[in-house]
């Protein structure tokens, strides 16, 4: 018995079906990355993949640069990880590396491109381009597609640690140094001065940054393991975090939020290693410890999570929270499967 051609909305409807498969296997990605650094040797930079929603460790993501460091991590809007990298013993080779989801290493930017001299924290911006942080005191800003060195975007930084964009479209920087935060326009790189002033209420070598659902700003301070929450808009103290010590001289270095709308911080131990803590942001107080970097690993800044669940913050999702809920975009194998179904959709047009 001779079967005539599927009808068109048949044909058409397994092809998208297909296509919705695969698009959904890539927003089920649900991973929590963290720089680390052999504490002792300050170097064999590499990132480590933990499960963002029970902490449970994956794997490397990026093995071992040997002699080079990692300072930052952020994510790129072709899904890559982007690390900044230098080598320890001389403070030099500053360069961007792009790690692709399969573990392939590229340079991105090449050593010293711009100006670049041990680079610490790194963020896409809205524009598309990237931004990194100089330990000359500057923000090198490079083209988001090519690597090319675009221009010094922001100057007049006193030993810089990390960045972040914030929802009203503004660049935020601590200064490690000068115990503040400055705060940039976000499109001509204009300074508007010091969002949080040298020292005020306490601020003492400020580190990691990270903006929460409620837009304020939350810093990590390391000599008193302190938590600042400063208000969105006037950069006034909401609250401080005060940290217990987890062995009795650890150091709180990074701060991110993650996809249950929880608040992240980073603890280097003494004892080695460092410890990840889930606290409230509300309150400040301890929920747990999600995750262990074993001794002698540990980071300064660039913890970040990858989870559709992170779309939950809304306002702050992506580099300003780092939270980041994955694009929905169909593989190029999926885009072929929806061409042939259309195709054979118009052949069976043609044969009526």
């Amino acid at each position: 018995m001779r079967r005539g051609p599927l009808p068109v909305a048949v044909v058409l409807s397994l092809a998208l079906a297909l296509a919705g498969t695969a698009t959904a296997s890539t927003t089920t990605l649900q991973s929590l990355y963290l720089p680390a650094n052999n504490a002792t040797t300050a170097s064999n930079g590499q990132i480590l993949e933990y499960d963002s929603r029970t902490g449970a460790y994956i794997g490397v993501s990026a093995a071992s640069q040997g002699v080079s460091q990692i300072q930052g991590l952020t994510r790129g809007p072709d899904g890559a990880l982007y690390g900044s990298y230098f080598d320890t013993n001389s403070n030099t080779d500053g360069r961007i590396l792009r790690i692709r989801r399969d573990g392939t290493v590229q340079t991105f930017v090449a050593p010293g491109s711009g100006g670049l001299y041990s680079p610490a924290g790194l963020v896409f911006g809205p524009d598309g381009h990237l931004y990194v942080l100089n330990n000359l005191g500057n923000v090198l800003r490079f083209n988001g597609t090519t690597g090319a060195f675009m221009n010094v975007f922001a100057a007049g930084l006193s030993v810089p640690q990390d960045l972040a964009f914030g929802p009203d479209g503004h660049l935020y920087v601590t200064n490690g140094l000068g115990d503040s935060v400055s705060r940039f326009d976000g499109t001509s790189g204009a300074s508007l001065g010091l969002f949080v002033p040298g020292g005020a209420y306490g601020l003492d070598a400020p580190i990691g940054l990270t903006f929460g659902r409620s837009e304020d700003l939350y810093v990590a301070s390391f000599p008193g393991n302190t938590i600042f929450r400063f208000h969105r808009i006037s950069g006034a103290l909401v609250s401080t975090f005060n940290l217990p010590y987890q062995d009795g001289q650890d150091t709180l270095l990074d701060v991110a939020f993650g996809p249950d709308q929880n608040l992240y911080a980073s603890m280097r131990l003494a004892a080695g290693g460092t410890s990840i803590l889930r606290l409230d942001p509300d309150t400040g107080s301890i929920l747990g410890i999600f995750a262990n970097i074993p001794s002698p690993l540990s980071f300064n800044t660039g913890m970040l999570f990858v989870d559709q669940a992170c779309s939950s913050l809304q306002g702050v999702e992506g580099q300003a929270s780092q939270c980041f809920a994955p694009q929905s975009a169909p593989e190029p194998s999926i885009l072929a499967l929806l061409a042939l179904g259309l195709a054979a959709c118009a052949g069976l047009r043609r044969r009526l």
